[in-house]
């Protein structure tokens, strides 16, 4: 923030300065994340390590496209729908939004391998208890953050962007949803079912471009509002079943091999 406010305001960049911005960052993350982790850092070009972990890891690809067509579809349709006013308060609502995504992106990336190594160790139990903490998170946060988020756009911004207060709610529930969708995706990643959520993801970015074009011409901004909350209540109802699945599927394997 303080890179790309320096590149805006003093240099007078605009939009370039805040992609400049990101490449000075990613620079300099990579510089300390190597000098923090050389010690640990062992290259040893394994071909079964590296066949499993492409068979691991290329279905997460459409997941990530996937994911971005939700996040960001719906301001490229509304571009043809709305007014550059209607967009704009949309846009800041959906930015200030943005930070419980981060937020819970931040916890989930401390979740799945701690998860992970709870089941591998045979802890069942904590490892449900981990997430169920991870529940309670999500819920408390997105709660919270609700007031803050409108009391932050009402004391940094002009009285012209006050619109955006009202997308705020509808938004939040929506990475709500998306933040509960963390707990059964931390299943199968245990699980290394990544086709199942490579397709989950697929569809609900679908679906959310259809929902924007069918509710948009008729309810602007908050049309996309909700697609997106739509989107991402297919995504975790068709994950949760795989989760399910998946289990049932390794109860079975055991029972055999028990047999």
């Amino acid at each position: 923030m303080l890179v790309a406010s320096f590149l805006i305001i003093v240099l007078g960049l605009g939009a370039e300065g805040v992609l400049l911005s990101h490449f000075i960052i990613s620079v300099i993350f990579v510089i300390i994340s190597f000098a923090v982790s050389r010690r640990s850092i062992n290259i040893n070009l394994n071909r079964t390590y590296i066949i499993n972990s492409l068979i691991f890891s290329i279905p997460l690809l459409p997941h990530v496209a996937s994911s971005w067509i939700i996040k960001s579809s719906d301001r490229v349709i509304l571009e043809k729908f709305v007014d550059l006013g209607e967009l704009g308060l949309y846009s800041l609502g959906a930015q200030i939004a943005t930070v419980l995504s981060l937020f819970y992106t931040g916890v989930n990336n401390a979740l799945v391998p701690r998860y992970t190594r709870l089941r591998k160790d045979g802890n069942s139990t904590e490892a449900k208890q981990l997430l169920r903490i991870f529940g309670i998170i999500i819920i408390l946060t997105g709660i919270i953050s609700i007031p803050i988020a409108i009391f932050a756009v009402s004391l940094l911004t002009s009285s012209n962007y006050s619109g955006a207060i009202a997308f705020i709610p509808v938004l939040i529930i929506g990475e709500i949803i998306k933040g509960f969708y963390f707990i059964p995706v931390a299943k199968l990643f245990y699980t290394k079912s990544t086709k199942s959520i490579a397709t989950s993801s697929i569809i609900a970015a679908i679906a959310n471009i259809i929902i924007n074009f069918l509710l948009i011409p008729y309810i602007g901004a908050y049309g996309a509002a909700v697609s997106t909350i739509f989107a991402e209540l297919i995504r975790f109802t068709l994950i949760f079943l795989a989760s399910k699945k998946s289990k049932q599927l390794k109860v079975m394997n055991l029972t055999k091999e028990g047999n």
